[in-house]
C-alpha cells in the first residue's frame, strides 16, 4: 500500500500505463508528475484528502486522463505518451478533478 496520495496516484497510473505497454516519454514524467501533485495539493486544501468518496472520485478522473492518453498513443501509432499526446488528452478530459 502507498504511503502517501501521490505515490497511490502514481502507483494507479503506471499500473494502466504498464498493463497497456504504452509509457510515458522520459520528458513527460515530470509533467505528469506535477499533474499528480496538483491534485494532491488541491485535495488538501480542499480538505477532502482523507474521504473516500472523493479519493473514489480523483481516481477515476486520474484513469479517464490516462486510458485517454493510451487510446490517442495508439490511435497516432507511437511507442510512448509524448507532449503532443498529453497535452490532447489534458485538453479533451479537463476538467477532471482534482488534477486539472
Amino acid at each position: 500500500m502507498p504511503d502517501t496520495l501521490e505515490e497511490r496516484f502514481r502507483e494507479l497510473a503506471q499500473k494502466r500505463l504498464a498493463e497497456e505497454d504504452v509509457p510515458l516519454h522520459d520528458r513527460i514524467e515530470a509533467r505528469f508528475l506535477t499533474l499528480l501533485q496538483s491534485g494532491v495539493a488541491r485535495m488538501r486544501s480542499g480538505g477532502v484528502a482523507d474521504d473516500p468518496e472523493q479519493l473514489v472520485v480523483a481516481e477515476k478522473s486520474l484513469m479517464r486522463l490516462v486510458d485517454g492518453m493510451i487510446r490517442e498513443t495508439r490511435e497516432r501509432e507511437l511507442a510512448a505518451v509524448n507532449r503532443s499526446v498529453y497535452d490532447f488528452a489534458l485538453g479533451r478530459y479537463c476538467p477532471a478533478w482534482p488534477f486539472c
